[in-house]
């Protein structure tokens, strides 16, 4: 599945960097490494340990192997602490403010459209 290597990781950098942003929770990625497990074979190791991975985020990379990447800017940044903030789970370091974060976020459109691709089981409040 396209994504999920060292030579495109940003499926996988999406979901991870949505994870640390408070955009969803490790239940929601957990929900999000099963529904793409049942769609993929190819990176079945990777995506069960995702799916039992009980550890704090920060030590997930450890079960990926590398650094997935998700080539993003403040502005996506701050498109993800939006989503965060509309659902009220921002972390604690955000960096920004809720005002701050949509404000940014106008600008940055297909983040919340890919946001609703990769999990489409999580609503998001207006």
């Amino acid at each position: 599945m396209k994504g999920f290597d060292r030579i495109d990781s940003s499926a996988l950098g999406f979901a991870v960097t949505s994870l640390f942003y408070g955009a969803i929770s490790m239940e929601e990625f957990h929900q999000w490494a099963a529904g793409v497990l049942e769609q993929n074979s190819e990176d079945m190791d990777l995506l069960l340990g995702l799916v039992d991975f009980t550890g704090p985020p920060a030590k997930i990379y450890g079960v990926i192997g590398f650094v997935p990447d998700w080539p993003f800017n403040a502005g996506a940044k701050a498109a993800l602490l939006a989503i965060a903030y509309r659902r009220g789970t921002p972390p604690v370091d955000a960096g920004m403010g809720p005002s701050e974060a949509a404000a940014k976020s106008l600008h940055y459109p297909e983040v919340e459209t890919r946001f609703r691709e990769a999990f489409p089981f999580v609503s998001l409040p207006s």
